[in-house]
This record gives structure tokens, sequence and C-alpha cells, in this order.
């Protein structure tokens, strides 16, 4: 994973990909469901980056889906909102809010900044979005 954000933060996509693709295996290989939907999210945000919206909600869609099996609200909330950004890019409005609003439910109960701020940004992009 460590690896994959490197080569993400330096520009390297296809790289990325690869090290993301590679700790889903190793993870799954394991039994760490978390670990395998970590990689997933992770996954999916590079593939939103490079244009390639609908991947990334299928793989999002994938990791939320684990991280709500595993109680793992955090996790499932930063799903929630990398699908509702994609989505979003798909020009998907009506399902971006869906997400964002059940992204907004699955944080609800952190109460550290920031959560807060997360709740923030997903309340400000959703008034902004009203009627549209």
């Amino acid at each position: 994973m460590e690896l994959g954000h490197v080569q993400r933060a330096a520009g390297q996509s296809a790289e990325a990909l690869e090290a993301y693709q590679r700790a889903a295996d190793l993870h799954r290989e394991f039994g760490d469901r978390g670990g395998e939907a970590l990689a997933l999210d992770a996954a999916a945000e590079v593939h939103r980056e490079q244009g390639r919206a609908e991947e990334a909600v299928t793989l999002h869609r994938a990791a939320e889906a684990v991280h709500r099996d595993l109680g793992d609200r955090w996790h499932q909330g930063l799903s929630l909102i990398g699908m509702g950004k994609a989505m979003a890019s798909l020009q998907c409005l009506p399902q971006a809010r869906i997400q964002w609003g059940h992204a907004l439910a699955a944080l609800a109960a952190f109460t550290d900044p920031p959560a807060a701020k997360l709740r923030r940004e997903i309340q400000i992009t959703l008034t902004y979005l009203q009627g549209r």
C-alpha cells in the first residue's frame, strides 16, 4: 500500500495501480478483508483521477461492502465519499448525493476534528448540489 501511495504522489499512476492490486491480492491471500478493501479504495481513487470513474465506482462499491460487513464505519464512510465523487464525475448527481448521505450517516458517531471536517465538506457539497 505504501509503495502505491508513494507512486501515486509521484504521478506514477500505472505503477501505483499495480502496487494497489498486489496489495489487494496479498491481503486477500492472508484473509485480511479490511486490508484488501483499503487497497481497492486506493486503486479506485487512481482510476477516478485518470478519468475511469466507472471502474472507480465498482471498486469503491466492493470496498464499502467489506467495510460495512466488518463494522468499520470510518472506512465505510470514506468508501462512500469516494463512490460519490466517482458518480459525480460521471454526472450521476442523484446517485452521488445518495452515497454522500450514506457517508454522513456512517461518519455520524465520530466526533474528532477530521470527521467533523469531512461531514462539513459533504454537507457543503450537498447544499451546493441541492436542486441540481
